[in-house]
């Protein structure tokens, strides 16, 4: 069962996505697109790779609670720069 809390960031995390790539709001999310956004911010804004892993594992257990079938996709990413 996934927390209120990562709920909470999960979700926070999403609309921060959505306004910063003007995503229309929907119950639909293409993780491609928001793994190229978290990209971004790790590359263009220099987001921690502490910070990236915690979005990581914040996201993933989201979708996966969400059983959104692009999941596995958010689970194994790597940020850019990361020694995984």
């Amino acid at each position: 069962m996934l927390s209120d809390v990562i709920r909470e960031r999960a979700l926070g995390l999403l609309l921060t996505y959505r306004r910063e790539t003007t995503e229309p709001l929907s119950d639909v999310v293409d993780v491609g697109d928001v793994l190229c956004w978290l990209n971004r911010r790790v590359v263009e804004q220099g987001l921690s790779m502490t910070t990236a892993k915690c979005y990581r594992r914040w996201l993933a257990s989201y979708f996966e609670a969400e059983e959104h079938p692009q999941s596995a996709m958010m689970r194994n990413w790597s940020p850019p720069g990361s020694h995984e």
